[in-house]
C-alpha cells in the first residue's frame, strides 16, 4: 500500500499537500537532518548520555510520533522509508525549489 497522496494520483492536483507530507517525513526522521537535530532529543545522543542510558545511536529511522521520541520503530521506519522513496519520484517533490535538505543515506 502506498501513501494516500501517491496512491490516489492527486499529488499533481494538490502539490502543497504533497510537499507538506514530505516535510513531515523530513522533520520526524530521527536525528539525521538539521531539523531533527534541533530537537531536544539530540541532547541524549551525545556519547556520555548514550553511555549513561545504555543507548545505541539512533539515526535515520522513524518513531511513533516525532524525532524527539528518539527510538526508531521498525514498522514506522519501513512506512516512512517507503513513503519518502515514493514521494521522491513525484515531480512536485523533485522540482520543489525550497525542498527540505533530507540527506541521502
Amino acid at each position: 500500500r502506498h501513501p494516500p497522496i501517491v496512491e490516489s494520483g492527486l499529488a499533481e492536483e494538490f502539490p502543497e499537500c504533497t510537499r507538506r507530507a514530505y516535510a513531515f517525513f523530513e522533520r520526524t526522521q530521527i536525528l539525521s537532518t538539521e531539523v531533527s537535530q534541533a530537537s531536544s532529543a539530540y541532547l541524549y545522543e551525545t556519547e556520555p548520555m548514550r553511555t549513561k542510558y545504555y543507548r545505541h545511536v539512533s539515526k535515520g529511522g522513524w518513531p511513533f510520533s516525532t524525532s524527539a521520541h528518539g527510538w526508531p520503530i521498525s514498522d514506522c521506519t519501513a512506512e516512512g522509508l517507503k513513503s519518502v522513496l515514493l514521494l521522491n519520484k513525484l515531480r512536485e517533490i523533485r522540482e520543489w525549489s525550497d525542498r527540505p535538505p533530507m540527506e541521502e543515506q
